[in-house]
Parts: structure tokens; C-alpha cells; sequence
């Protein structure tokens, strides 16, 4: 069952990702190939990364490009010159640079980290507060999911191996201190009517 989906388009790249109870549907495109798979929410950790790249020389291109671009069009226009041909290469050139470098003007990306996968997100596509939130919804359902597998217990559970998991689950912060004590607790009292 889909828990969520969200998807992201910037220039020539995009990217879509399929939330379920156990793992997540990554979906990526850019201009040279596609990729599909999947990522299982166990491999995932929960620290964000922030990368931005330096976008700073992006605007003086594409304004010197457009310029540049523009002065060639003037030059064929005038029609006292002979070269008009070089020139409007040229200035066709200088603006099929000036497209490209707007589509892809630097990088401003979000990483999921900490465990054997990452994901990547555009920081701010469609906006920042959507990246998070859809974050949010991923570690919450990590959450769940981690609950859901180490909190079960049968009767070759071991009060050792059951207090590890709960350890872990605690100091993962997927559960509280309360929590740790009534589950334990709960086990305890489970073991003795055996």
C-alpha cells in the first residue's frame, strides 16, 4: 500500500519517490539515463546532509551569454556586413549556452544519511517545506516500521536479546525512555505467565 508519493522536476532531471510501509520506490531521470529501485526503509538512516553547490558564476554566464547573444543578432541585422553567417552561429552557440546553464544552475541538494543507502531530494523543489515534510513522513514511517519488527517477541525471545533491542530502539530515539519501561515491563510479566 502506497503511503505517500512526492516528486521532483528541475531542468532536465527528475525525480520520483514511492513511499511504502517497508521500503521506498525511487524513481530517477536526467537528460543521459533513467534509473529505478529500491531502497528498504531498514537501510536508511536518519541524519540529513545539505549540499549546495556554488551557483554564484551561473547569472554572469547566462546574462554574458544573452549579451553576447543579442550583439550577434545586431551584427546580422545590420546588413553592411558579410559575415552574417559566423555570427549567427556564434550567437546561436552563446545562446544554447545560456539555456543550458539556467537548466542546470548549480546543485542545492538534501541527502537521507546514516545508513548503508542515501536518498538525494532538490532542497527546494517544488518547495523546501514540502522536501520536509516528505521527510518527515519517511522517518516516521522508518519508525513504525522499526517498532513493528523489534518490539514482537515469542517464547525463545530472551530477556537479553529482548532488553538489546529495546536498548536500540531507544537510543535511536524510535522510542522513549516510558516506552523502554512498559515494553520491558509488558515482556516480563508475558515470561511469567508461561
Amino acid at each position: 500500500m502506497i503511503i505517500k508519493e512526492f516528486r521532483q522536476k528541475k531542468g532536465f532531471d527528475y525525480r520520483n519517490f514511492v513511499l511504502y510501509s517497508n521500503h521506498i520506490n525511487v524513481e530517477v531521470k536526467n537528460a543521459n539515463q533513467t534509473s529505478n529501485y529500491n531502497v528498504k526503509l531498514q537501510d536508511l538512516g536518519f541524519d540529513l546532509h545539505y549540499h549546495t553547490a556554488n551557483k554564484s558564476k551561473t547569472p554572469i554566464i547566462i546574462f554574458c551569454s544573452i549579451l553576447l547573444s543579442l550583439m550577434c543578432t545586431a551584427f546580422i541585422l545590420d546588413e553592411k556586413h558579410e559575415s552574417t553567417l559566423v555570427v549567427g552561429v556564434f550567437g546561436s552557440i552563446l545562446l544554447v549556452i545560456a539555456i543550458v546553464s539556467f537548466l542546470r544552475s548549480g546543485t542545492d541538494d538534501v541527502y537521507m544519511v546514516g545508513g548503508t543507502k542515501n536518498l538525494s531530494f532538490f532542497r527546494d523543489v517544488p518547495n523546501e517545506q514540502s522536501v520536509k515534510e516528505f521527510i518527515t513522513e519517511i522517518k516516521k514511517t522508518q519508525k513504525q516500521f522499526f517498532k513493528a519488527k523489534y518490539i514482537t517477541y515469542n517464547s525463545r525471545t530472551s530477556i537479553e536479546e529482548y532488553e538489546v533491542r529495546l536498548q536500540w530502539l531507544k537510543d535511536g530515539e524510535i522510542i522513549s525512555e516510558d516506552e523502554y519501561g512498559q515494553l520491558l515491563h509488558n515482556f516480563e510479566i508475558s515470561k511469567l505467565l508461561e
